[in-house]
């Protein structure tokens, strides 16, 4: 498992005699990208490299390195990030978990305690429970589970929606089939084949991305099983069998889901509606905002298996 961490060390404080300096190195950029062995243990970590870097060389090295770090390194890998605000250190992080949607980020502000909140100032360092973060990442790095504080329960739903909303649950297997001659890593036009209770839907839609949203509008049609056979022999395939279950919690206004998908493994926490400022508020009310992922569940299966294939 990769775990992406908020203020722990990725740069090597020790490095090997005789080596070149990183401000000497020449030729390609990944080449840069050196591992030295830890004195104190059997890991490696990255030669620090001295030179400033542009964003996107930043990013580039970051991915090298996570993958050079996976092939000599058992366990996790800890990344830090860490600049003053409004260095863009959030931005940097949404990117590199679009990019590689199966690690974990967790923030300074995950572990903010407002009980200790000085004359309003909500910059006071003293805010951070520092003992906790540490906590957890000595945790993590024994190969532990930790809990994050953001995980939402069911009792932080039910007291953001009405009074009156309404509680279910349910299990469906999504069916993506991919059109005839299209490419299964950049497809965005599956036919997705709805099974719940018994029951076969056919559902047509578009996904429009404006993040941290995805407007998503479609026509539903109740189908034949038979019609799966049909499109088959037309050439399409299928692309992913996703199976999900939910619990569901809805009033007059809003929609939050939290759903578990079999193939990725993990909880995924949906906040629907029409209205986009109030979807945006019952989430930041939720405590989601700032973990936002832009992308459908087919979207991440695709990115998932990219990953894979890069860091192999």
């Amino acid at each position: 498992m990769d775990v992406g961490q908020h203020k722990s060390g990725l740069m090597a404080q020790d490095t090997v005699p005789n080596m070149e300096s990183p401000r000497r190195r020449s030729g390609l950029l990944r080449d840069q990208v050196q591992l030295v062995k830890r004195k104190d243990s059997d890991r490696y970590e990255i030669v620090p490299i001295q030179d400033p870097l542009s964003f996107e060389k930043g990013f580039f090295v970051v991915i090298r390195a996570c993958k050079l770090l996976a092939q000599k390194n058992e366990g996790i890998i800890i990344v830090g990030v860490a600049g003053p605000s409004g260095a863009g250190k959030t931005v940097f992080t949404e990117k590199l978990l679009n990019f590689m949607p199966s690690i974990a980020v967790i923030t300074m502000d995950n572990y903010n305690d407002s009980s200790r909140i000085i004359d309003g100032n909500f910059d006071d360092p003293r805010l951070t429970d520092y003992d906790t973060l540490l906590e957890n990442i000595h945790g993590l790095k024994e190969g532990k589970a930790v809990q994050s504080t953001r995980a939402v329960s069911v009792e932080q739903i039910k007291a953001v929606l009405l009074e009156e909303h309404k509680e279910t649950t349910e299990e469906a297997y999504d069916i993506y089939l991919l059109p005839p001659g299209e490419d299964p890593e950049a497809c965005q036009s599956y036919l997705r084949m709805r099974n719940r209770d018994g029951k076969y839907n056919l559902m047509f839609e578009e996904w429009v991305t404006d993040s941290p949203f995805i407007i998503s509008p479609r026509i539903t049609f109740e189908v034949s099983v038979r019609l799966l056979g049909g499109l088959m022999a037309l050439g399409y395939t299928i692309a992913a069998i996703l199976k999900r279950y939910s619990h569901i919690f809805s009033d007059d206004r809003v929609c939050v889901k939290i759903d578990w998908l079999e193939q990725l493994n993990r909880k995924y926490v949906q906040v629907q509606g029409r209205d986009r400022m109030y979807v945006k508020f019952i989430a930041e009310q939720l405590g989601l905002d700032g973990s936002y992922i832009a992308h459908t569940y087919i979207e991440q299966i695709q990115r998932e298996k990219l990953v894979n294939d890069v860091m192999v």
